[in-house]
């Protein structure tokens, strides 16, 4: 493998990018966000985590600021705890679609990136974009399952594909918190 000439003089790939550094205590956290919810987003989201556990672990998210080796995985953690925080509450607000949509708003990174060191971009998963592979990867996996409901399947392929034109309180909570979170960030 590549790496093996960087083993050889004692480096691994986080010694040359930067990595979370507290990858199982995340997926824990991250499990127990998961295990509260409905069955039906439940068995979606425990199905793509366990089948994608390592890219989650290692991909960075799209977003600049978790541009790293477990980005995508600090991104969500870090967005599920601020929610909790928050602790909104509205007729409207639905706990399941919301968690599941933190959890899965920009999904489609885990097949956006390829797997090498600096997790590189090839021209068709660009052209693609990470919101396209998302609704797929929603897609394939809700076909996993004998009569998935489409209610479910569709409340998080629109949470992927918000553009904030929609008026749909979880769905513009979702997109606020995202960018609430980039924003303690940036004024860090």
């Amino acid at each position: 493998a590549y790496s093996d000439i960087y083993v050889k003089y004692g480096y691994n790939d986080s010694d040359l990018v930067k990595t979370i550094s507290n990858k199982e205590n995340l997926f824990k956290k991250l499990n127990a966000y998961i295990k509260p919810l409905n069955v039906n987003y439940r068995k979606l989201l425990n199905k793509i985590i366990k089948e994608n556990i390592d890219k989650l672990g290692s991909y960075p998210s799209i977003d600049v600021q978790y541009n790293y080796n477990g980005g995508l995985l600090k991104q969500i953690v870090s967005v599920l705890e601020l929610n909790k925080k928050i602790n909104y509450k509205k007729s409207d607000y639905n706990n399941d679609i919301v968690t599941a949509g933190i959890i899965l708003k920009n999904i489609g990174a885990l097949n956006l990136y390829n797997d090498d060191l600096l997790h590189s971009v090839s021209e068709e998963n660009e052209a693609a974009g990470h919101r396209l592979l998302g609704i797929n990867i929603i897609s394939d996996y809700a076909a996993k399952f004998i009569n998935y409901p489409d209610d479910c399947k569709v409340n998080l392929q629109n949470v992927i594909l918000y553009d904030g034109e929609i008026k749909d309180l979880n769905l513009n909570y979702i997109n606020a918190i995202y960018k609430f979170d980039l924003a303690i960030i940036d004024s860090h």
